[in-house]
């Protein structure tokens, strides 16, 4: 066996520079985030590389999962020999050394309360997905999501209080929010990423898709946020591009097209859009 390694750097300069190393040395097992495949997705009209039949599985991991992303990517490399069936969500978590949920190899990736299932439990790993007074919720109903079993961390280093905060009798609480369906995960976001406007829950990683997905190829990134409003008495929705477009007229447009995509697929009102620089948004250590 052999594994072959690409700097962030070498990749974002060129996405598809990952597809096409996997089908010069006969790779077989890849994986990426989801921002990794939208990347090469993009780029797909450049790629350069042989036939990619040898692809037995690409894991799509690491962060949120979009559907909209894995059929793009699959649709745009099927006539390279890119199996469809390749893509495999999957989620996982330091604290859980790593893996928490695989789909079979040979299942397609399926779609449920539009996010997409990552799987059932990995051997000696146990999920459960509970409300916020801790009791198990019920199968297809959304909660905070727990894991348990022999890979589970015994605390963060050195500190105490963290751990007690999300270490509660043999279970991690995750913060992550999802439900069960037939026995498979489906993760739907964060809970700190709910943004509450006028009574109403917002998932933030929802406005996102949505946003990214009204602006196209001119969002380089997008992110979105709760500011307190004082005078209205609830939370601001802002909404933040990173674009490379400079035009005032361009960005107005995009700004409408923003507004009223999220509010037609949620209802939810956008009070601010703000635009900025590509890569002025700042990036936890892992460039999230």
């Amino acid at each position: 066996y052999a594994i072959h390694l690409m700097s962030p750097e070498s990749f974002v300069m060129r996405p598809t520079r990952w597809l096409e190393t996997l089908a010069r040395v006969g790779g077989t097992v890849s994986c990426a985030p989801n921002f990794g495949f939208e990347l090469a997705a993009s780029r797909a009209d450049r790629y350069e590389g042989a036939g990619l039949e040898r692809v037995r599985v690409l894991l799509n991991g690491a962060e949120a999962v979009q559907p909209a992303t894995v059929g793009r990517f699959v649709d745009r490399f099927r006539s390279r020999g890119l199996r469809p069936d390749v893509v495999l969500p999957v989620y996982g978590m330091a604290e859980n050394t790593l893996a928490v949920t695989f789909p079979p190899l040979d299942a397609r990736w399926s779609v449920a309360e539009g996010a997409v299932s990552v799987g059932s439990p990995v051997a000696g790993t146990s999920i459960s997905v509970i409300d916020a007074d801790g009791r198990p919720k019920a199968e297809r109903s959304v909660g905070e999501i727990c894991i348990s079993g022999a890979s589970l961390m015994d605390g963060y280093f050195r500190n105490e209080s963290a751990t007690a905060e999300v270490l509660r009798g043999g279970w991690l609480r995750t913060g992550d929010l999802g439900l069960v369906d037939d026995g498979r995960l489906v993760v739907t976001g964060r809970a700190k990423d709910i943004i509450i406007q006028a009574g109403r829950n917002v998932f933030a990683t929802d406005v996102e898709r949505i946003a990214r997905e009204a602006c196209g190829h001119q969002a380089a990134a997008v992110a979105a946020f709760a500011r307190k409003n004082e005078d209205r008495g609830t939370d601001d929705l802002v909404v933040l591009i990173e674009t490379l477009e400079c035009d005032a007229a361009r960005r107005a447009s995009m700004a409408r097209c923003v507004r009223g995509e999220v509010l037609a697929a949620m209802g939810a009102r956008v009070d601010v859009v703000q635009f900025c620089a590509v890569g002025a948004t700042p990036r936890t250590t892992s460039g999230k």
